[in-house]
């Protein structure tokens, strides 16, 4: 299954971190220009799993 297809669990995904960065990066540059020193932490690879329901999730018991 090709991740570009809409039909595939993980599309989109890139542009919801894509969002994301650019939004810190918004951020970090308004409380720049208002004096504040900052520091953006941009993530690294990624791949996320969609659950697929055969697994409990790690914070929660069974």
């Amino acid at each position: 299954m090709d991740p570009g297809d809409s039909q595939h669990p993980l599309s989109g995904a890139l542009d919801a971190w894509e969002r994301v960065v650019d939004d810190m990066e918004a951020t970090a540059a308004e409380y720049r220009e208002e004096g504040w020193e900052t520091l953006e932490l941009h993530p690294g690879d990624v791949t996320p799993i969609p659950h697929d329901g055969t697994r409990a999730p790690k914070n929660k018991r069974v």
